[in-house]
C-alpha cells in the first residue's frame, strides 16, 4: 500500500515539474547551468566581465564617430559594469551605484553603451527586492534618469525616445517581478504536491494501523470463542464415561476447530501480498443460530431470542451484534463456573439495538473484569466489545447479577451512517 502511494506521489511530482513552465526534464541538467548555479559569485563576475568586454568592443567600433572626451567611453562602461558583480546579492546598492555613475556620465556628456547595465540591474532588483517603497523610489529614479537622458541625447525626438526608454526600463523591472512571482508560484505548487504526498503516506499508514487493529480484534473474537468451545468439549469428553458420547464430543470439537481455522484463513487473506483477499461475507444476525448451537453443544443450555426484522439493519451493525454475542458467550464458557442456563435477548428500535446476555454460573472474584475507565487490564474481549459499541455511539455494561450469575448488556445506536450496509 505504501509503495502504491509512493508511486502516485512520484507521478504527481512529475506532473508538477512538467506543468509549471517545463522546469524539469528527464535526465541530468546541463553542466554549465549546474556549475553556475553552485557558484553564484562566479556567475556574477562572468556577467560583469562579459558585459564590460562587449561594451568596450562596441565603443571601439564607434571610436572614429565619437568626440574625444576627458574620460573615455570604455572607462564609463567598465564603471557601470562593476556593480553587476554584487547586483544579485545587493540589488539596491548596485542600482544606486549605477544611478550615480550614470548621472556622472550624463554630466560629462559621454554617450557610452554601458547604460544597458541599468536594465540588467533593474531586472535583478525586481527579482530580488520585495520592499514596495524601495522599489517605487528606485523605479521612479530610473524614470527620472530616462527623462534627463532623453533631453540630453535625443533633443530632436524627445517624446518617441522618452516613451521607448521609459517602456524599456519598466519592462526590465516588471520582467524581474514576473520571474520572482513565477518562481514563488512554482515553489508553492511543488510544496503543495509534496505536502499532499506526505498526507497520503500518513493516511495510508493510519489505514494500515486501523486494518491491523480490526484484524487483531476479529482474530481474538474467533480464536478465543472457538478455543473456549473446544476446551469445554474436550473437558466434557474426559468427564463423560461412555465411549460413544466421547466420540461425539471430540467430533464436535474438531468441527469447531475447522470452522475457526477457515475463519482465520479468511481474515489473514487480507495480509497476503500479491493475492486478492477472499471476499467472504462477514457473519451477521443469521449466523447467531449456528453460534448458539456450538455453545449449546459445549454444555450450557442457551436460549436465543431475536426480534424480527433485525436482519434488515446494516452489515456493520450486524457484525458488531454477532461479535458482542460471541464474546459474551465465550466469557460464559471461560469464567461462569457451573453455568447451566444462558439467555441471549436482542431487541431493537429505530434508534438503537439492545443486547442482553444472562447466565446462572458462579463467577470467582478474580474473573470479574475491571470497571470501564479504570486502569486495570480487562482483556481484549471486554475491550473489543467496548470498542465495537463505541463505534455506534453505544456502551457495554457487564457485572454480577443480584440473584447470582452474570449479565452483559450492550447498547448500539442505529444512526443513518451506522445502519448502512
Amino acid at each position: 500500500m505504501q509503495d502504491e502511494h509512493g508511486r502516485q506521489g512520484a507521478q504527481v511530482m512529475r506532473g508538477v515539474r512538467v506543468t509549471v513552465g517545463r522546469q524539469a526534464v528527464p535526465g541530468r541538467r546541463p553542466w554549465v547551468p549546474r556549475v553556475l548555479g553552485r557558484r553564484p559569485l562566479f556567475m556574477d563576475v562572468a556577467l560583469a566581465v562579459g558585459f564590460a568586454a562587449v561594451s568596450g568592443l562596441a565603443n571601439s567600433a564607434q571610436a572614429g564617430m565619437l568626440p574625444p572626451q576627458s574620460l573615455g567611453a570604455a572607462d564609463w562602461d567598465h564603471a557601470q559594469a562593476a556593480p553587476l558583480v554584487f547586483c544579485r546579492r545587493r540589488p539596491v546598492t548596485a542600482v544606486l551605484l549605477l544611478g550615480a555613475v550614470s548621472f556622472l556620465q550624463w554630466l560629462y556628456g559621454v554617450p557610452a553603451d554601458g547604460d544597458l547595465a541599468v536594465l540588467i540591474a533593474l531586472y535583478l532588483l525586481g527579482l530580488r527586492e520585495r520592499r514596495v517603497r524601495v522599489l517605487a523610489v528606485l523605479v521612479c529614479g530610473a524614470q527620472a534618469g530616462v527623462v534627463l537622458a532623453t533631453v540630453r541625447w535625443h533633443p530632436d525626438n524627445v517624446w518617441v525616445s522618452g516613451f521607448t526608454l521609459s517602456g524599456t526600463v519598466t519592462a526590465s523591472w516588471l520582467l524581474g517581478v514576473y520571474t520572482r512571482t513565477r518562481r514563488a508560484y512554482i515553489a508553492s505548487i511543488r510544496e503543495r504536491a509534496e505536502s499532499a504526498e506526505r498526507d497520503r503516506d500518513a493516511q495510508a499508514q493510519i489505514a494500515v494501523a486501523v486494518e491491523r487493529a480490526r484484524i487483531a480484534r476479529e482474530m481474538h473474537d474467533v480464536i478465543a470463542h472457538s478455543m473456549s468451545v473446544m476446551i469445554t468439549l474436550n473437558d466434557a469428553a474426559v468427564a463423560i464415561g461412555p465411549p460413544g458420547r466421547q466420540r461425539d464430543a471430540i467430533a464436535q470439537a474438531s468441527e469447531v476447530g475447522r470452522q475457526a481455522l477457515d475463519e482465520m484463513h479468511r481474515m489473514l487473506g487480507v495480509l497476503r501480498t500479491g493475492d486478492r483477499a477472499e471476499l467472504a461475507p462477514q457473519p451477521g444476525v443469521s449466523d447467531l443460530v449456528a453460534l448458539v448451537a456450538a455453545v449449546r453443544s459445549a454444555g450450557p443450555e442457551v436460549r436465543l431470542t431475536v426480534q424480527d426484522g433485525l436482519d434488515t439493519v446494516g452489515a456493520t451493525a450486524q457484525l458488531a451484534v454477532y461479535r458482542i454475542v460471541q464474546e459474551s458467550l465465550t466469557n460464559v464458557l471461560k469464567h461462569a463456573r457451573r453455568a447451566r442456563h444462558v439467555t441471549v435477548d436482542i431487541r431493537f428500535t429505530a434508534e438503537r439495538i439492545r443486547i442482553t446476555v444472562l447466565d446462572d454460573g458462579v463467577v470467582a472474584p478474580a474473573d470479574v473484569p475491571a470497571p470501564s475507565g479504570s486502569g486495570a487490564a480487562t482483556g481484549h474481549g471486554i475491550t473489543g466489545m467496548r470498542e465495537r459499541a463505541a463505534l455506534f455511539g453505544g456502551r457495554i455494561e457487564a457485572g454480577p447479577r443480584p440473584g447470582g450469575g452474570w449479565q452483559t448488556t450492550a447498547t448500539l445506536a442505529l444512526t443513518e451512517t451506522a445502519s448502512r450496509s
